[in-house]
């Protein structure tokens, strides 16, 4: 169990995590409302700029980016547990498996400090396990029968000490928010195509015929295509930003400090790429590893390059090794 002063310094360290996530989110959503702005007054046409129509058109599409749609993505999220639930059937283990189960959960919670987090077996390919929940108080594991009847109780315990961080910290749900929030500041811009529509040329055939008069209509896509790539690497940026590999690395390190066994954490980052790694064909692994978890050892070449850069994991050999050299 860890010692006081190293459960402060890991505390410390995920508080940190937390406020620098919350400014990158601050300063991601600032800019892009800043850029919205300041590109329709560039391409709008100088006698529509302050017309009233703008100005309520813009209130309302800042009011739905910054309060509607993160209130319904709140609520979202309150039922997550139950759309993961839903989507991951549970599994049936042998006494034994279950009984492993439950003594890892308890003991990994034990030396966090925490309340029992509840590990419910579930059909999921490979050795892997998903956090759900959006505190220590109402999180649950869902962990795959493989990872339980492959892994032993010290690597069991190691997995669920790398996911009790992400539920300490909550990044995940920053990422997804952030996700959300900037293709809903793009989805607002289309109510901005009443703007483009002019009433005193109602008269005219071809705006009857188009809706909205072909010069405007034409302003309306060249402004949303100056958005869409001056918000296009924004996001990737803000995609980086809240969810960087240092991001996994604290959680591997979290998981060293609760289990005090490098040899379980390392097996457990092996044995979890390794089994997905066998799932699939490699295109695939690609595509699916570049968000969300890197295979063992990324490709040669130029991929190597996109797998090291567009990715949230690191490659579990360099994990792995990080761990051993710690330990």
């Amino acid at each position: 169990m860890p010692d006081i002063h190293e459960k402060t310094f890991v505390l410390d360290a995920i508080r940190s995590n937390r406020r620098r996530v919350f400014l990158a989110a601050l300063l991601f959503f600032l800019i892009a409302l800043i850029v919205v702005f300041l590109v329709t007054l560039l391409f709008s046409p100088e006698d529509m700029r302050w017309r009233v129509e703008m100005l309520i058109i813009l209130a309302i599409s800042t009011g739905v980016t910054l309060l509607a749609f993160p209130l319904l993505f709140y609520l979202g999220l309150r039922s997550s547990k139950d759309v993961f639930k839903r989507i991951f059937p549970p599994a049936i283990l042998a006494d034994i498996d279950m009984q492993k189960l439950v003594l890892a959960a308890e003991g990994v919670s034990l030396a966090a400090g925490l309340p029992v987090i509840g590990c419910r077996p579930v059909i999921m390919g490979g050795i892997n396990c998903q956090s759900v929940g959006s505190n220590p108080d109402n999180a649950e594991i869902l962990v795959s029968r493989e990872a339980v009847e492959r892994l032993d109780r010290g690597e069991l315990e190691a997995m669920f000490a790398h996911e009790i961080y992400h539920i300490l910290t909550g990044d995940i749900r920053l990422w997804a928010l952030g996700t959300g929030i900037s293709g809903a500041i793009l989805l607002s811009q289309s109510s901005q195509r009443r703007n483009w529509l002019m009433p005193d040329l109602y008269d005219d055939p071809t705006v009857m015929q188009f809706n909205y008069h072909p010069v405007y209509g034409t302003l309306l896509h060249i402004i949303g295509g100056a958005l869409s790539i001056i918000l296009l690497p924004l996001w990737f940026a803000y995609f980086l930003a809240v969810i960087p590999k240092s991001r996994d690395h604290l959680a591997d390190e979290h998981a060293l400090l609760l289990t005090k066994s490098p040899e379980d954490v390392t097996r457990a980052i092996e044995m979890s790429d390794i089994s997905r790694s066998r799932s699939s064909l490699w295109g695939g692994l690609f595509i699916s590893h570049m968000l969300f978890n890197q295979p063992l050892d990324p490709p040669k070449g130029s991929a190597r390059f996109f797998a090291r850069s567009l990715n949230t994991h690191s490659p579990a050999i360099e994990r792995a090794e990080r761990i051993r050299n710690m330990g």
